[in-house]
């Protein structure tokens, strides 16, 4: 303070030494200083920066930090074999005074120094998942190609929606000694590229009808008449189906629709026996035997009739229950037929004969002598069968009959 107190002081006091006439010129060229100053602020003198790379002016900035911001900017859009900032160094900042007002923002400036480097080659990136994929020079043909691959799966008479089961970008991008991918290097990798697929469709699909049967004791053992003929109905389904690459991944139900109800087909079965005849002699005498061994766990799923001509009876166990021959016999077939399975035939005289089907194993072989109870073969689910049960016959005569009034179940 001291310093500038004495300097402050000398150079008042050299003003003081000089003459009025040094006086006036000195006070007029400080007053001209000012005038100019003024008259520079007033019309619109800026202090600014040229930026210059490449040996040439390319932009101009307001400040420093917009110069700084938009190096960075650069500086991440470029993908590169070693440092992007060797590429932008020939990048420099001067400063300027000037009555234009043309700056250019951080985002202008970074897409100059870009545009103007020699090294930099523009180009797109390739993304999947947020990971670098493909480094292509154009865009045009990734994205016919990604088309291409959504659209194979596509189908056109049926509502639907393809996407990629990853999140796939095509980005602009700069490069600097890069390799770029090949025509074939893009089209291989597409390809690879896992769809997924949402497929809107209706289905229409039937509806089975019940089959009620009713018994009539008026009518005798072994009638059968179909009094109303069953029809199937039909349920129109909305569906959604997933598929990934045309393979079907998911289905969902989204609503149902009855379109027509089923109609019940209801047979008539008679269930009175006949006082005369062979079959009123077996069905009284009781010798008939159970053909299954009832300490198993067994169900009747199916009579007589059952509105599908069925000819038997349908006594259904665990696959190895035992079978009994149901009357003293001799066999006259054991072994396999395409829809009876592996079955036994017992020939009992009198015009009478019982069929034991659906067999996993026979104890008896043809010619054999068999006795009432005695175990000639194990349940099974063999031939033309839904699952593991007896197929069992009486056959009068060579006439397959109702087997219920022979085993007491009418």
């Amino acid at each position: 303070m001291i310093v500038i107190d004495k300097a402050v002081k000398s150079f008042i006091k050299k003003i003081n030494d000089l003459s009025t006439h040094s006086k006036l010129v000195i006070f007029a060229a400080i007053v001209t200083v000012i005038f100019t100053l003024i008259c520079l602020l007033s019309s619109g003198i800026n202090f600014s920066y040229n930026v210059v790379y490449g040996g040439k002016v390319v932009a101009q900035v307001s400040d420093t930090a917009v110069y700084e911001q938009a190096l960075a900017n650069a500086a991440d859009s470029i993908v590169c074999d070693g440092s992007s900032a060797d590429v932008l160094s020939d990048a420099k900042i001067k400063p300027i005074i000037t009555t234009k007002n043309t700056s250019s923002s951080a985002d202008e400036l970074t897409s100059i120094i870009l545009k103007n480097s020699e090294r930099v080659k523009q180009g797109y990136i390739v993304k999947v998942d947020g990971k670098d994929a493909l480094y292509l020079s154009s865009c045009e043909d990734v994205n016919k190609a990604l088309d291409t691959r959504l659209n194979m799966y596509n189908k056109k008479d049926k509502s639907c929606e393809s996407k990629f089961a990853n999140e796939i970008t095509v980005t602009k991008a700069y490069f600097d000694k890069v390799s770029l991918s090949t025509s074939d290097e893009m089209q291989s990798y597409v390809n690879s590229l896992d769809v997924v697929t949402v497929v809107t469709d209706t289905e229409s699909k039937k509806i089975p009808y019940d089959t009620v049967v009713k018994r009539s004791s008026s009518k005798k053992a072994g009638y059968t008449l179909v009094t109303t003929k069953g029809v199937e109905g039909v349920k129109q389904l909305n569906k959604q189906l997933t598929l990934l690459n045309g393979k079907v991944t998911d289905e969902k139900i989204l609503s149902e629709k009855v379109v027509s109800n089923p109609v019940n087909e209801v047979v008539v079965v008679g269930t009175a026996t006949s006082s005369k005849g062979s079959s009123n002699k077996y069905a009284s005498s009781g010798k008939f035997v159970y053909p299954a061994d009832k300490n198993a766990y067994l169900t009747i799923t199916s009579y007589w009739g059952d509105g599908r001509n069925h000819k038997a009876i349908d006594i259904a166990g665990a696959i190895g229950t035992k079978i009994f021959a149901s009357l003293s016999g001799t066999v006259t077939y054991a072994g396999y037929m395409s829809d009876y399975g592996y079955n036994v035939v017992v020939d009992h005289g009198n015009g009478m004969s019982t069929r034991y089907a659906h067999c996993s194993k026979l104890y008896v072989k043809s010619g054999e002598k068999v006795s009432a109870g005695q175990t000639i073969a194990l349940m099974g689910n063999t031939g033309n069968s839904t699952g593991p049960h007896l197929h069992f016959e009486v056959i009068l005569n060579g006439t397959r009959v109702d087997p219920a009034p022979y085993l007491g179940l009418y």
